[in-house]
């Protein structure tokens, strides 16, 4: 900043320099999809994750992404607490939990619905605080 500034101008610089700072906090993960491309998502941006024997699928807010074939227990190795597995092939991420129905053993996480194991059912219960 120039000297004489005013007080607008101050306070516009430090809204400026809070908002790179919070943009810079924002947890990413480095992934390789299927066509050998690393991508960084952020994390935030993770709704959950599909794994089958065939393929790997992320899928975020904007789009589904396809990783090279990793295991539900690899995946878990490398993203953090928030990502919970809820059923043999799924891994959703908590902070975008919505709903869920205990008679249908189905979790709303965003816009999407996940079957809940019922192998995972008591630890995703506990995690959310339902029992």
């Amino acid at each position: 900043m120039v000297k004489p500034f005013t007080s607008y101008k101050l306070i516009e610089t430090l809204d400026y320099i809070i908002g790179e700072h919070r943009e810079n906090k924002k947890e990413k993960i480095t992934l390789k999809d299927s066509n050998g491309v690393y991508l960084h998502l952020l994390l935030d941006d993770i709704d959950y994750i599909e794994s089958t024997s065939k393929e790997t699928v992320v899928y975020t807010h904007d789009a589904n992404i396809k990783l090279t074939n990793m295991t539900i227990n690899e995946l878990l190795d490398i993203f953090p607490d928030n990502f919970i597995q809820c059923h043999r092939k799924y891994i959703v991420n908590l902070h975008h939990f919505y709903s869920y129905d205990k008679s249908t053993f189905i979790i709303q996480v965003g816009k999407h619905s996940i079957p809940l194991g019922r192998k995972h059912k008591k630890d995703i219960e506990e995690r959310l605080h339902l029992i």
